[in-house]
């Protein structure tokens, strides 16, 4: 830097002792004023010089990199730190958002880079100095922006086909993950299905009519990805049939009842000692077969009598 203020006073010099010499040089009209007005002139001048080199003191050099920065998560990110009319050779930035440095090299001391990984607004002070001195520092405040990272959609899980009976109600759901913002769109046999915009598909009281294939197309600001189509069957359901004791038998170790009902029902079986008395217990509970029938021993039906009746859960 003195090499540099050494150079600023000899062009100063050069440049304003042209005027003298001319002055040296003309015949007895030369007088103490003029010269008096050149030394004045190039003292104002060195004075100009040197308060423009001594910039790094605040007075007229300043940050000029942008005061705002962005980026995003997962993106590689570059800043410089510069200042003019002159440049500092200490540089410091502070506090850096995660994944960011500031360089440590001569080359690369006033770059911050990196990679950030967590978004944010964040606010810094940036410093430019002459070696450290507190006269010849000068600093200003970076804010910056890292935006959330922008992924795509990723289907994680589908429905499966489904068999219901009609009145009941169809649920079918998937899980997307990727970046915000995320839209559904649900599709029976290819036609759009009114407000069934979320992950989870809801029909109260389906009918037969709505059997057929569901998709769902999921959409984000990347990409647009569909469900792999499902069938769904809703069929009217069996008519109730009700239960009641088709047979009555004894066997070796009691009683053999015989039940008639509708398939697949729950069906319980209850007795009593008395039909004044009318204090029915539970015996058992059974699920009837697919043709809607089952069979049930009571094996403590020593008395003289017992009563039974049968009634679906």
């Amino acid at each position: 830097m003195k090499n540099v203020r050494t150079l600023s006073l000899l062009l100063a010099l050069v440049i304003n002792l042209l005027p003298m010499a001319r002055l040296g040089l003309t015949t007895s009209h030369l007088c103490l004023r003029p010269a008096y007005a050149v030394v004045f002139q190039w003292t104002g001048i060195a004075a100009a010089l040197l308060g423009s080199y001594d910039a790094v003191s605040g007075a007229s050099t300043f940050i000029t990199s942008p005061s705002q920065a962005s980026g995003k998560v997962g993106e590689p990110f570059s800043y410089r730190i510069t200042s003019a009319p002159d440049q500092g050779n200490v540089f410091k930035a502070d506090p850096l958002p995660s994944g960011l440095t500031l360089g440590t090299t001569k080359k690369t001391r006033s770059f911050i880079t990196g990679t950030p990984t967590e978004p944010g607004t964040f606010t810094l002070t940036i410093v430019a100095s002459d070696d450290n001195r507190a006269s010849r520092t000068i600093s200003k405040t970076l804010t910056i922006t890292i935006e959330a990272a922008i992924l795509p959609l990723e289907l994680l899980n589908t429905p499966l086909d489904q068999s219901i009976e009609a009145g009941q109600d169809l649920f079918l759901s998937v899980l997307a993950i990727g970046s915000e913002p995320i839209t559904y769109q649900w599709y029976h046999n290819d036609t759009p299905i009114n407000d069934q915009t979320t992950g989870v598909l809801k029909l109260r009281n389906a009918e037969v009519s709505q059997s057929g294939e569901y998709r769902v197309t999921i959409e984000n600001p990347v990409n647009t990805i569909t469900s792999t189509p499902v069938t769904v069957t809703i069929s009217e359901p069996a008519p109730q049939i009700p239960p009641r004791i088709s047979g009555i038998s004894s066997v070796s170790d009691g009683v053999q009842l015989t039940l008639l009902g509708t398939p697949g029902a729950p069906t319980t079986v209850e007795f009593c000692e008395s039909l004044s008395r009318q204090n029915w217990q539970r015996l058992n509970t059974l699920t009837l077969s697919d043709e809607g029938t089952a069979a049930m021993t009571d094996q403590d039906s020593g008395l003289t009598q017992r009563f039974y009746r049968v009634r679906m859960e």
